[in-house]
């Protein structure tokens, strides 16, 4: 079957497994109202789910290396395309801190919401804050959270500066703080600022014999200050992407 056509059949399979995956996460996180934190890890293994099944549907082949995230685990990875959020949270459950405009994507918004996303609006401090004390909340719970640590999806050719704010609460709690680095095989997989959302989803779908490895490195204790912690797991994931 040509490109032209396996690429809409790819994506048009791919929606209708999102609405579920994300119901799915939604009534797990509410029915369990009566405890959050199970409620939480619930909505965190159908987003799972959904990431290990999308990748797949849209033909994309899906490997992970290295030691998965212990429980309560702040795991910070680079960041190059939408479909990050399939693969990083297909490799391992947990909640994602996103930015707060993606709320309001189509179907990726719809998951995000129900799969318990932490959105964080960078430009306010307040919301920075805000977004800290209910960080700690989850970490303090066992529960495993990623963050692109970048600050955006960008050019993969190397790793960008992590940006440090949100790395307070992981550093003071001392939690583990585990490198991962998400790479492609076909540079034509990562988003450029002037291509649109849709018209990436389909190029990526049309892509022949794409290949992602997910790479986890040892985690990262012991490191109080939330620039240094950074810069450390910054290192780490640089040396990881050039393996």
């Amino acid at each position: 079957m040509s490109r032209r056509l396996l690429a809409p059949i790819r994506v048009l399979l791919f929606m209708p497994w999102t609405f579920l995956a994300g119901g799915m996460a939604g009534v797990a996180r509410n029915l369990i109202f009566w405890d959050r934190c199970l409620g939480t890890k619930a909505a965190a293994w159908w987003t799972s789910l959904w990431g290990r099944g999308g990748v797949w549907l849209l033909g994309c082949k899906f490997k992970v290396v290295g030691p998965r995230p212990a429980p309560g685990s702040f795991v910070a990875s680079n960041h190059t395309t939408w479909a990050d959020i399939l693969v990083l949270g297909g490799a391992s459950p947990a909640l994602f801190i996103a930015k707060a405009e993606i709320a309001g994507w189509p179907i990726f918004g719809f998951l995000a919401r129900n799969g318990s996303t932490l959105f964080v609006d960078r430009n306010r401090m307040r919301d920075t804050a805000r977004l800290r004390e209910e960080l700690r909340w989850y970490l303090e719970n066992d529960i495993t959270v990623n963050i692109f640590a970048e600050g955006g999806a960008g050019c993969g050719e190397q790793i960008r500066k992590y940006r440090a704010p949100l790395f307070e609460t992981p550093s003071a709690l001392n939690v583990p703080c585990v490198p991962a680095v998400i790479k492609y095989s076909d540079k034509q997989a990562w988003w450029p600022e002037d291509q649109g959302l849709r018209n990436n989803v389909r190029l990526f779908a049309s892509l022949p014999n794409l290949s992602v490895e997910v790479r986890f490195g040892e985690p990262v204790t012991d490191i109080s200050n939330r620039k240094e912690l950074a810069a450390e797991l910054q290192h780490r994931c640089a040396e990881l992407y050039r393996d």
